[in-house]
């Protein structure tokens, strides 16, 4: 019995449904009986957000199921390629398939692609002398260093670092490494080197104008900054190779090739030096032959004395405030006193007049040969108890080997030499101005 049910009756799982065959116009009076099951495949599970490190394909999504297709529409459409490029932000749909059946929801999954940019820093890095990857900078998280701007391994942080050569940094964030790289090109910088040059002295006698060349020369290299100090203090706006010094101090000079990459040439000390104090030189402007007079600076402080006799000849007293001085003929008195570069000086004119001495008598006449000589010369006529005094002609007394009248004067050098005849009673018999040649 019952009514034939539409074509368009939706099918229940588990009902049994009859069937009836028609021949001729009669209908079957029993029935086939049939029970429906329906198979109706669960969409297929996983995350709904997936994320990729800087690009992905259909293939890189994950579901949880048998047979996965992915859509990019929940229902219908066509199943998308494995290797479609899935797009940030974009929504894809995976279906199952059980038993040939494919499942009619579909799990919906958003895309996100993480792309993370290159790290920022100075494409140009330069150090001085040597340097590692662990000196290289870059602004960003878990930075990394290669020898390439795509793939390779990551350097060591100890990899000594090559002048001239590209270094290539990534950054990591969320586990994802940038496909970007940071190129920077590194600098070995040497540490500059260099020497100074003095031209002019470095002492000053107190109150003279200052005025010393300090010139920096085989400054390597050559692109070095320069800064002159004064007792450790820069001096303002001196940053040239050279430096005219008008003040006394220590001057040297710092050459910087990066900042912190610098040498400290030494220079030189300027000073200034007090002159000695000498007084005027005093004493008798006047002489006879062969008096012995006495001259004197007293009162003068700072240094030794030097004394200078010409006309005369310095009995003793060099190096102190007074003199004696045998006086041959009119001359020049000279005291002199130095300390570094200051010289003082003073001088006293002695004019010598009269007869003096009296003229030994012909038979006492006594004559110095050879003058000149190379070293040996004879004092003839010769009298026992005579004596004969040498000295040189600023005044020294020498100690000259002599026998019965000969002198041997081999070891001294060449120059005129005064030599002075003695009678027995210490009366001068004769003066000689004898020429040593060698």
């Amino acid at each position: 019995g019952g009514t034939a049910l539409s074509g368009t009756t939706a099918l229940t799982s588990g009902t049994t449904y009859y069937a009836s065959q028609t021949l001729g116009s009669c209908e079957s009076a029993t029935r086939l009986a049939v029970t429906a099951n329906i198979t109706a495949p669960a969409a297929p599970t996983g995350s709904a957000a997936q994320t990729f490190c800087n690009s992905g394909t259909v293939a890189n999504l994950t579901a949880t199921g048998t047979g996965i297709q992915w859509y990019s529409t929940s229902t219908g459409g066509s199943a998308l390629s494995t290797s479609a490029i899935l797009v940030s932000g974009t929504t894809y749909y995976a279906s199952q398939t059980l038993s040939s059946c494919e499942s009619a929801t579909r799990l919906a999954v958003t895309a996100a692609i993480t792309a993370p940019a290159a790290p920022t820093g100075s494409v140009a890095q330069a150090f001085c002398n040597s340097g590692t990857v662990a000196n290289l900078t870059a602004t960003g998280t878990g930075v990394q260093w290669y020898a390439t701007p795509t793939g390779g391994t990551a350097l060591s942080g100890t990899t000594a670092l090559t002048s001239g050569t590209t270094y290539y940094a990534s950054q990591t964030l969320s586990g994802c490494e940038s496909a970007n790289r940071l190129a920077v090109t590194a600098a070995l910088v040497p540490q500059p080197t260099a020497t100074i040059v003095v031209a002019g002295p470095v002492e000053y006698c107190l109150g003279e104008p200052i005025s010393t060349l300090f010139q920096l020369t085989n400054v390597v290299p050559s692109v070095s900054t320069v800064q002159w100090f004064r007792n450790g203090q820069p001096l303002a706006n001196q940053t040239s190779s050279s430096l005219m010094a008008s003040q006394t101090g220590y001057y040297a000079a710092v050459l910087a090739t990066l900042p912190g990459c610098t040498t400290t040439v030494a220079g030189d000390t300027i000073a200034e030096i007090t002159p000695p104090t000498l007084n005027p030189v005093t004493g008798p402007s006047f002489s006879m032959p062969s008096d012995t007079l006495t001259y004197s600076t007293l009162g003068s402080s700072g240094a030794p004395i030097v004394w200078t006799v010409t006309g005369g000849v310095l009995l003793s007293g060099q190096g102190t405030p007074t003199i004696d001085v045998i006086w041959l003929t009119s001359g020049v008195v000279e005291a002199k006193m130095q300390v570094g570069p200051c010289i003082r000086t003073d001088t006293l004119n002695v004019r010598v007049s009269g007869i003096g001495i009296a003229e030994p008598r012909p038979e006492e006449i006594v004559q110095v040969y050879p003058n000149p000589t190379d070293g040996f010369t004879q004092i003839f006529p010769w009298h026992d108890g005579d004596r004969i005094v040498v000295y040189t002609v600023d005044g020294k007394r020498l100690e000259v080997p002599q026998t019965a009248g000969k002198l041997d004067l081999t070891d001294w050098p060449a120059g005129v030499y005064q030599v002075l005849v003695e009678g027995p009673d210490g009366r001068i018999k004769s003066r000689h101005r004898l020429v040593l040649q060698k």
